[in-house]
Order: C-alpha cells, then structure tokens, then sequence
C-alpha cells in the first residue's frame, strides 16, 4: 500500500532518510529497500538512470554493515546496468525476477530476522560451523559455552576480530 497522499509510487516520492544500518532493524529495512529497488527497476518501474546512485550508495552501505557481523552481501550487482545485463540475459518473466531477487536476499534476511527473534544460532552453509551450530544450540551450562568457545578458537572459525566482538 503506498502511503503518499498524492498516489505517486514509491520511486517517485521524496526519499525519506535511509534506515540505520547500525541497528538490525535499520539494516533489515535497508536490505528491503535494496531488494524493492532492484524489482522495481526489472518491472517496469523507474529507470536506471534516475535511481542507479541511489542503489549504488546502498549498496555500499549494506555490504559494509553485513560484513561487519558476518554476512555476506546479498546483491551481486555493482549497479543497476550490471542488474540488468543479469535479467536480461537470463530472467524473461516480471515473476522470475522477484523471485531471483527474493532468494539472493533470502540468506541475510534469516540472519537479521533471527537476530531481531533473540539471535537463534543457524547454520550459513559453512560446514566448518556445524560443531559451533551443534554446541551452541545444545549449550545448558557455562561449561558447554565454554567447549564451544574453544571449539570455535580451535577451528579459528572467526577472525580474532569477529571472536572478540562476539566476547569469545
């Protein structure tokens, strides 16, 4: 449902101030717009030249904040040109576009998603976590945290970075 009281569609609205991509709120939303944008551009909504800045500046946004915890950015498309070589070339239907671009998001916004449910540990695809997914899903002491600290030292699943700021 569009809220302008003029009945424009969203690309055609005064922008609003991009969410926080500090917050996890922020970054899902932004994720979102990230994701709207791209549909709107490869169904017919606004064109390339009057919104690939914007995509651009998101783009650098989100995938900074993604990477900051861990995630991978979802988007494979330094601009909207390169978008549109992708669905051009191997997406005909308005309904295989959104749906591409539903399941590139799709990996991230579980992540978010958990985060905002109180931070359910899933398993990115990674194999080298299976044991961290299986200790930390089953942890019911200090103890077993503990194994799971050094499970995750051990393997040096993360980088002494991302360890520190998850305070293991």
């Amino acid at each position: 449902m569009n809220s302008d009281p003029f009945g424009r569609p969203p690309w055609e609205t005064p922008p609003e101030p991009e969410p926080d991509p500090q917050t996890t709120t922020g970054l899902l939303a932004l994720l979102d717009s990230q994701a709207n944008l791209l549909v709107a551009v490869a169904t017919g909504g606004p064109r390339i030249e009057t919104t690939n800045d914007t995509y651009k500046h998101r783009r650098r946004a989100l995938n900074a904040a993604l990477q900051s915890r861990g995630l991978a950015p979802p988007f494979p498309y330094e601009d909207l040109w390169a978008w549109h070589g992708h669905w051009s070339q191997h997406l005909s239907s308005y309904a295989s576009r959104r749906e591409h671009v539903r399941k590139l998001a799709a990996p991230a916004r579980t992540a978010l998603e958990a985060a905002l449910d109180g931070g359910h540990v899933a398993d990115p695809g990674d194999t080298r976590l299976t044991g961290v997914v299986t200790e930390l899903a089953t942890a019911s002491t200090q103890g077993d945290l503990q194994v799971a600290r050094s499970y995750i030292r051990r393997g040096s699943v993360f980088t002494d970075n991302a360890a520190g700021r998850l305070g293991l």
